[in-house]
C-alpha cells in the first residue's frame, strides 16, 4: 500500500519542566486517515521534513514504513 507521509510535532517536558519539541512521522491513507503515527523520531524539523519528502517522492510502501524509521534512527546515532 502506498500512502502519504507527513511530519507530526510533539512537545514534551523534562524533569526540570523545560519544553522540548520533537518530530515524528505519520503515514496517511488514501481517505486521509492516519494509518500509523510514530512520535519522537527527530529533534530537527528540517530532518523530519526531509525524511517525509524522501518517503513521498520515493513512493515508500506502508509495508516498509517501520523499517525506514528504524534506518533513520540508526543514522542519527
Amino acid at each position: 500500500m502506498v500512502c502519504t507521509y507527513r511530519v507530526r510535532t510533539d512537545t514534551v517536558h523534562d524533569e526540570a519542566r523545560e519544553a522540548h519539541t520533537l518530530y515524528g512521522i505519520e503515514a496517511i491513507g488514501d481517505g486521509g486517515e492516519i494509518l500509523l503515527s510514530i512520535p519522537d523520531v527527530f529533534f530537527d524539523w528540517q530532518r523530519a521534513v526531509g525524511f517525509a519528502d524522501l518517503c513521498n517522492s520515493g513512493g515508500l510502501s506502508f509495508l516498509h514504513f517501520r523499517d525506514a524509521i528504524e534506518d533513520a534512527l540508526e543514522e542519527s546515532r
